[in-house]
């Protein structure tokens, strides 16, 4: 009994361990566009404040290598002070689509927020699937997410 309650926090460990990378894993991939612009140019604090909403070169931050927009000078500070708290699952990567074991860019303005975090999908059809059962699809995407990202990191 004692083995598989050790064996049992293990693999919970394991699984919540992997749910934190799957956001602050530095190096991780990100949606970028190929001058660097992260998921559309939505800024992702406006996600944590209610709606997501396409932001302006006039609020930008270079973070990860990548460039981030933002509607006001305030979401940016909220950024710029601390990134990783607004970094997307899977970097940005359709949820959906890696708990399906398969790589597809999430769209900037299909976000959702889950528990505190956000996730993309790749189109509105495919959100609305997502948020029938989103604890699913999470759990899918994060076992998932290892392999996802090695094909993605491998082109």
């Amino acid at each position: 009994m004692k083995r598989c309650s050790v064996l049992l926090c293990s693999i919970i460990l394991g699984i919540f361990s992997a749910g934190a990378l799957a956001a602050l894993e530095p190096g991780a991939p990100l949606v970028a566009n190929r001058t660097g612009l992260v998921l559309d140019g939505y800024d992702m604090v406006s996600y944590f404040d209610g709606k997501g909403k396409k932001g302006s070169p006039e609020f930008s931050s270079e973070y990860r290598d990548a460039t981030w927009y933002f509607v006001s000078a305030e979401n940016k500070a909220k950024f710029d002070a601390a990134p990783e708290k607004f970094m997307p699952e899977f970097g940005g990567y359709c949820v959906y689509a890696v708990s399906k074991n398969k790589k597809a860019k999430g769209a900037g303005k299909y976000g959702s927020l889950v528990n505190g975090k956000l996730y993309f999908n790749v189109a509105f059809f495919v959100q609305k699937r997502y948020l029938l059962n989103p604890k699913h699809y999470n759990s899918k995407a994060e076992e998932n997410w290892p392999g996802v990202k090695q094909t993605i990191q491998a082109k």
